[in-house]
């Protein structure tokens, strides 16, 4: 949870359509805020900003317009905040919504008047920074899934989002979910995640409650899946911990295999599938793309996951 803070990076000129990061944010948003009537009033416009004359960052295409009704709602609000708050981890340089402006130009001023034409109130304007611009659709959702899950009111269930298949031959980096501490303000779809998977392996015997702090016997599981993989053994559930407790709670798994385990579910979080904990041929094709990412050749690139794919994805 970081501010970016740094100079703005303007649009130079129209380009050819909108960029990948922008339609994968798209895709989140209106998969967690389609019940909430989110709609997509538009990415990439070739056009200048609006009683101005320097190219609006819509005809980059590094600008979404997420759709909010003008009135009846305030969660509008709450992800305008949440954006802001994770602006560094997103990589969003520019929100605008309801006559307020948050820029990275000045991230420690929060939310200033904003006094352009247009006033906002029927959507976010949301800007990105190049760099985040050109990070792929399916990365961009599982990125935007992981840090952010599903906040929306109607459906907070952390699982909405349906990352499109990869493509033949593709490569995708590894995106794990969120780290977990114990005492910590965790996410409690992702410690019901990890509460299953200890359970599956035999080393939580608890309720699968979703609370880690104050619950010691989830964090003896950790400390007992960590001391198991020889890593340190803190209770923190990282990068390494989560690779490593998929490897550790199924074996090798592959497409077919353990319908609805939870194993299943924090692996499809991890290569950008759809997490229904059912491994499918885009789980598949999901991994495949990752291990191709991770550097692994030939007939390793098998769409089996297992202790060495996890080795690879968290050295």
């Amino acid at each position: 949870m970081t501010l970016l803070c740094g100079s703005y990076q303007g649009a130079t000129r129209c380009t050819s359509g909108p960029q990948p990061g922008p339609q994968g944010g798209m895709a989140w948003f209106l998969g967690a805020y389609g019940e909430e009537k989110g709609t997509n009033l538009g990415i990439f416009n070739c056009r200048t900003v609006r009683g101005g004359s320097t190219t609006s960052l819509h005809g980059e295409g590094r600008a979404d317009d997420f759709g909010t009704p003008r009135t009846g709602q305030s969660w509008s609000w709450d992800l305008a905040e949440l954006l802001r708050i994770h602006s560094a981890e997103l990589g969003i340089q520019c929100i605008i919504h309801r006559r307020k402006i948050w820029s990275s130009s000045y991230c420690q001023q929060g939310w200033r008047d904003y006094t352009g034409v247009a006033d906002h109130y029927d959507h976010l304007h949301v800007e990105w920074t190049k760099v985040a611009a050109a990070r792929s659709k399916a990365d961009t959702i599982a990125l935007w899934q992981r840090i952010l899950g599903d906040p929306s009111p109607i459906r907070p269930d952390a699982h909405v989002i349906v990352p499109p298949s990869a493509p033949a031959g593709s490569t995708r980096q590894a995106t794990v979910p969120a780290t977990l501490r114990p005492g910590g303000n965790n996410d409690r779809g992702l410690v019901v995640l990890l509460q299953s998977v200890l359970a599956e392996v035999g080393l939580y015997g608890g309720p699968i409650d979703g609370v880690y702090s104050d619950n010691r016997n989830t964090e003896a599981g950790v400390r007992a899946l960590q001391r198991t993989f020889g890593l340190t053994q803190d209770g923190v559930v990282g990068r390494q911990t989560w690779c490593r407790a998929v490897a550790l709670a199924r074996g090798n798994l592959k497409r077919g295999a353990f319908r609805g385990s939870a194993a299943v579910k924090v692996l499809q979080l991890i290569v950008g599938a759809n997490a229904d904990g059912v491994f499918g041929t885009g789980t598949e094709d999901a991994l495949k793309a990752v291990q191709r990412g991770v550097g692994l050749t030939g007939s390793s690139i098998d769409g089996v996951y297992g202790k060495g794919t996890a080795a690879r994805v968290a050295p």
